[in-house]
């Protein structure tokens, strides 16, 4: 990371950092092209997507910043920033932009469908801490796991609505909860924090679930003289 003000470079080269691919932004402009787009439709098919990354990578396409370099760098959200910034003289000098607009979430975040018409507390609290309290099927080689504890739920269902990214991670093959109807009125039964659900629906097996624990016993025996005693 280079500070002009202090006229200092640091460098980093600790194992384990995370590090955020961006888009190169030169004269408001990506330095991405229509000739490295051909080109990595070639490489695609012939090599794979790996050997398209280190493309990128080599030609100063895409860049790979830390938490320290994102500090320096002015990142446009999309395309439609770098062209207002073109028409505009004060518009902020762009240096890189995001690959796509849904690298700004996160693996939590962007497995919440609509997100765009939540409140942005909602998608906090789902990102953050409920998508890991969602019980599922969260693996397949369950009698080969040393897990100290889990939770499975007997009948997990597919949801009616998926995010793109959810089809990518493939997702709903393990999926997480069931699809419950649910009625919300005005004039009775108002309860805050609490839920009214139908006992026909709870007997069938909704939300029923299994809990596994592991548990370490140590067992101390007397001698065979006080045993018999």
């Amino acid at each position: 990371m280079r500070d002009p003000v202090r006229r200092e470079v640091f460098i980093y080269t600790d194992g384990g950092r995370i590090l955020r691919p961006l888009l190169l932004v030169q004269n408001q402009r990506l330095v991405l092209s229509r000739q490295h787009l051909k080109k990595l439709k070639v490489m695609m098919r012939l090599h794979g997507a790996g050997a398209c990354w280190t493309y990128l990578l080599k030609e100063g396409v895409v860049e790979l910043l830390g938490i320290e370099e994102e500090e320096k760098v002015m990142v446009a959200t999309n395309g439609q920033d770098l062209e207002k910034a073109r028409e505009y003289a004060h518009a902020p000098v762009y240096t890189h932009s995001e690959i796509d607009s849904s690298f700004l979430l996160g693996l939590g975040a962007v497995m919440i469908p609509f997100l765009q018409h939540n409140q942005a507390l909602r998608n906090l609290h789902q990102s953050e801490k409920h998508c890991r309290q969602a019980i599922g099927y969260y693996c397949t080689n369950l009698w080969s796991r040393a897990d100290s504890s889990a939770h499975h739920l007997f009948y997990p269902q597919k949801p009616l609505v998926t995010t793109r990214a959810a089809d990518c991670l493939q997702k709903p093959e393990l999926m997480n909860g069931q699809v419950a109807i649910v009625a919300i009125q005005s004039f009775a039964y108002n309860q805050e924090d609490s839920i009214v659900m139908n006992q026909a629906s709870i007997d069938r097996g909704l939300f029923r679930l299994v809990l596994w624990a592991s548990h370490s016993l140590f067992l101390r025996f007397k001698s065979a003289r006080s045993f018999d005693q």
